[in-house]
């Protein structure tokens, strides 16, 4: 899903008093649009053509590819919901055409990474010993679920519905 926004002092960071990356306001700056992507790695990730390392951005390697990847398995691995997050700034000058002139497939291309985030929402505690009665009662508990493959195993093995 990507929204597009006006974005005061966007793509101006600097860092701020508690080591934390802050927009700097830059008031003669022009106003920005910017792209915002968040979704599935999967969907994500083959959209951006740079990450964001602290302040700058820069091409992203097949190096970075591969780390990003570990770190969504081990996430997905803790039974967290993961969605990463993209952006791109958008100059209405650029190519001469307003920012609601451009197609999707403009705005979601050659994003930039800018990293993941893990939700948790962990089973009720009434969860693991409901399934154990199930099993003790012999009725077969099957798990649905939107989640991913690594996400739901993780859960289900959380609620004893599998071994960990």
């Amino acid at each position: 899903m990507t929204t597009v926004c006006k974005a005061w002092g966007m793509g101006q960071w600097a860092k701020g008093p508690s080591d934390k990356v802050t927009p700097s306001p830059r008031p003669s700056d022009p106003l920005p649009y910017g792209s915002f992507t968040k979704g599935a790695l999967e969907t994500v990730l083959p959209l951006c053509s740079s990450i964001l390392e602290e302040v700058n951005t820069r091409p992203i390697s097949e190096s970075d590819t591969a780390t990003i990847m570990l770190v969504y398995h081990s996430m997905m691995d803790e039974g967290l919901r993961v969605i990463a997050f993209a952006y791109k700034e958008i100059n209405d000058n650029d190519v001469g055409k307003s920012v609601l002139q451009y197609a999707p497939a403009d705005l979601e291309s050659n994003l930039i990474f800018a990293g993941l985030m893990g939700l948790e929402d962990p089973p009720r505690p009434e969860v693991p010993e409901a399934i154990r009665k199930c099993h003790e009662a012999g009725i077969r508990v099957i798990m649905m679920t939107g989640d991913a493959g690594r996400t739901a195993a993780a859960i289900a093995g959380q609620i004893g519905l599998a071994e960990k």
